[in-house]
């Protein structure tokens, strides 16, 4: 599917519900974060233009106080980990944080919002490239057996 803007080409990876990610030695949030306990935390998004606006600010017109932005999901848990931010992030890659950091916590996100997912981007200009398919390919695979586990 190409994305009108920039000529991104996109294919879905998984699906699923946000949650919180946190570390509870730092932030009280609770099992069943009230929208009010979860709008007056700190917050770190994954942003790829690297702004301080997210998916929940944009479709749900909310306002978080983001202190930070990174460009991928992979650094969250180095970020939550020890602080008192919380990530707001799809469930699948919530729940490999804190397999990978037990100590960290996950909660409901507290706000109704219907199922999301991750999509794999790529340029359009590089959707012919053999090399560039493969790896496609082999994330699309990667991300199809993590989604049947």
């Amino acid at each position: 599917m190409v994305s009108p803007r920039r000529g991104i080409l996109r294919t879905p990876l998984n699906r699923g519900h946000f949650v919180c990610l946190f570390d509870p030695r730092h932030v009280r949030l609770g099992a069943r974060p009230s929208k009010r306990t979860y709008l007056a935390q700190e917050h770190v998004i994954v942003s790829y233009n690297g702004d301080l606006r997210g998916t929940v600010e944009d479709r749900l017109g909310v306002e978080r106080r983001v202190r930070c932005s990174v460009a991928s999901f992979s650094a969250i848990g180095a970020i939550v980990d020890g602080s008192q931010l919380v990530a707001t992030l799809p469930d699948v890659f919530a729940a490999q944080l804190v397999r990978q950091r037990p100590h960290l916590r996950s909660a409901p996100f507290p706000f109704a919002h219907p199922a999301g997912g991750m999509d794999l981007l790529w340029p359009a200009a590089l959707d012919g490239d053999d090399a560039c398919a493969f790896v496609r390919a082999a994330i699309i695979d990667i991300a199809k057996q993590r989604s049947s586990v």
